[in-house]
């Protein structure tokens, strides 16, 4: 890793927390409640279809860490979700054309729910293992408004993510390699 790419996967880590910690602000104290986007996610992915498949397992950790810096979560969960979140995408990618706006925010919204669900499942079966008591049921409270909110998000602001100062460069496709590769 070179040190440009470095300062670049600081600076990603940085903007990872603070789209984290904004949208948890705006879950907690904004009009929009529960209805309010995961910015987290919608980074995540605007990158993640934009990255070379080899850098996947970087962006997980990278804004997993960032994640965990900012969540009420422990570490672990974040960072497993993050690691399933790009483990996804990757295979996604090898499927379907991410590209397009409209895929990409039917992805975010199935993300959303998953990672909701995630979530519901951790924190139900943590509680319940320190009351010493097995869950009959698991019933999530998946978050429907935050889905279609970051699914706008990621379509609406897709590029303007892969802008962000000292993340641009991550986001770039490596083409001159591959044409260089040929003199």
């Amino acid at each position: 890793m070179r040190g440009g790419n470095l300062l670049g996967w600081v600076l990603l880590c940085v903007w990872g927390a603070w789209l984290a910690a904004l949208s948890g602000h705006w879950l907690q104290f904004s009009w929009a409640g529960r209805a309010a986007p995961d910015l987290w996610t919608a980074l995540f992915l605007a990158l993640g279809v934009r990255m070379p498949p080899a850098d996947l397992a970087r962006l997980a950790v990278a804004l997993g860490l960032a994640r965990a810096a900012v969540s009420i979560e422990p570490p672990a969960v974040s960072l497993a979700a993050a690691l399933a979140l790009g483990g996804l995408l990757r295979a996604a990618r090898s499927a379907v054309q991410l590209d397009n706006g409209v895929v990409t925010g039917l992805f975010a919204f199935a993300a959303v729910l998953g990672l909701g669900a995630w979530s519901r499942f951790v924190h139900t079966t943590t509680h319940s293992a320190a009351l010493g008591a097995i869950p009959a049921e698991f019933e999530p409270s998946l978050p429907w408004g935050a889905a279609c909110t970051t699914a706008v998000v990621a379509v609406v602001c897709g590029g303007l993510f892969t802008r962000l100062p000292g993340v641009a460069p991550l986001s770039r496709r490596k083409t001159w390699a591959v044409g260089a590769s040929y003199r």
